[in-house]
């Protein structure tokens, strides 16, 4: 189901936005200093990528990133109890972000993947599999 919802429209979408976002992550590197790339492009794109994949909102994709990123340092067995407490947070906070996408299409359906996606929610997804299912994806996983 979520394969046929990978058409090639919503892909052909990308080819555009890929190299725009990535020249956007690039430029915002500090030439005069030491890059880690993972911190700077590798844990932002991909997130922000899927973002735009399922269209939330241009205002909240950056925001997402920086979710995604705090939420991925938790699961590092190494890190402290903080950091792993606010991951548990932030992961509540993503999972908000997606309900209130959900139910913005469900009020006002576009011609999108969330919204075939929730079309299919009441028949072949349950409220829990499609948060689950556009959770993962923006953080990067």
């Amino acid at each position: 189901m979520v394969q046929r919802s990978f058409m090639p429209r919503f892909v052909r979408a990308l080819e555009e936005v890929i190299p725009r976002e990535i020249d956007r992550l690039i430029s915002a590197i500090d030439t005069g200093q030491p890059v880690d790339m993972v911190a700077q492009i590798a844990t932002r794109f991909a997130p922000v990528i899927m973002a735009h994949l399922i269209g939330l909102p241009s205002h909240r994709r950056d925001e997402m990133a920086r979710l995604s990123a705090t939420l991925m340092q938790g699961v590092d067995p190494g890190v402290d109890f903080a950091t792993r407490r606010a991951s548990v947070y932030v992961g509540r906070a993503k999972r908000d972000i997606i309900r209130e996408l959900i139910a913005a299409r469900r009020a006002s359906p576009r011609d999108g993947l969330v919204d075939t996606l929730v079309a299919a929610v009441h028949g072949e997804l349950s409220e829990a599999e499609l948060i689950a299912l556009l959770h993962n994806p923006l953080s990067g996983r």
